[in-house]
């Protein structure tokens, strides 16, 4: 999950609650998930494409290892944690609550009103050192490149820390196994194999809901009634229904999949580089 930075409610501060019902944040937040994992996909291939293409241009012999600059952990963290210790908790009590995983109500939770809170990856994949060693600093194209990569691998929302260690722990994994999967073997030609697929964003959606439903059960079996609870706000997006994009572009996932791709087509035409090598619908 990468080490997360904490802190404390300043002197006098109000937490009210801002993020709405944990039922609907979580749901967002399994898209964002989704959306943020295709990016990080997308910048690290582009960038080490261009990266690639500039050094061939200095008749530089070099094959493109991407999985050589991925890490399994987050490297990059935006935002902060909070903690708040026992004996400061009265103090917000009126405001704050205590997250109890085997709670059978979770009615008045939000994503950000609970004691203790992760800012929670997003995407939590790493970036390897290595990779800011090949930037050429001159060239506007790779650090544009390089902070959008950092960007997205930094970004987090708050969540309460429970549900960072529980069912967001299932999404972690399963973003390691599938990048590794993505990237796999296509070394010499990956410059011309696109990441954004509709049949990857199926293999994603397919595998989150597999792995989401295996937590439901083991997590129901100990009697974590919360955590199960909101698993099964993740399962709402993984479970929409998928359609054939062609013949109902109104599909709630098309409709997804299609903001992701047109965000890296944007992207492609501002740094000069050909869309079909890395979107395919």
């Amino acid at each position: 999950m990468g080490k997360r930075r904490r802190e404390e409610p300043a002197q006098g501060e109000d937490y009210t609650p801002t993020s709405g019902p944990l039922s609907e944040a979580l749901e967002l937040h399994a898209q964002q998930r989704c959306e943020m994992f295709f990016h990080y996909l997308f910048y690290m291939k582009a960038l080490l494409d261009v990266i690639y293409i500039r050094n061939q241009a200095r008749n530089k012999r070099q094959i493109v290892n991407y999985l050589a600059y991925i890490q399994d952990h987050a490297t990059h963290q935006i935002a902060k944690g909070r903690r708040i210790p026992a004996s400061k908790r009265v103090k917000y009590s009126s405001a704050l609550f205590t997250f109890d995983k085997q709670s059978s109500d979770l009615s008045d939770i939000t994503a950000t009103n609970t004691f203790s809170t992760d800012a929670a990856h997003f995407c939590n994949l790493g970036i390897s050192p290595r990779l800011a060693t090949q930037i050429d600093s001159t060239s506007s194209t790779e650090v544009r490149l390089l902070n959008e990569l950092e960007r997205v691998a930094g970004d987090t929302c708050q969540l309460p820390q429970r549900i960072n260690l529980g069912p967001d722990k299932v999404i972690d994994q399963l973003h390691r196994e599938l990048a590794r999967i993505i990237f796999f073997g296509n070394v010499r030609d990956s410059a011309t194999i696109p990441r954004t697929t509709w049949a990857n964003y199926k293999k994603y959606l397919d595998w989150a809901k597999q792995r989401m439903e295996s937590y439901v059960d083991a997590e129901r079996g100990k009697g974590n009634n919360a955590l199960v609870e909101c698993a099964t706000y993740y399962l709402r997006f993984y479970s929409k229904q998928l359609e054939n994009p062609r013949r109902n572009h109104s599909n709630s996932q098309w409709a997804v999949f299609r903001f992701i791709s047109a965000a890296q087509e944007w992207s492609c035409q501002n740094v000069n580089l050909d869309a079909k090598n890395y979107v395919s619908l």
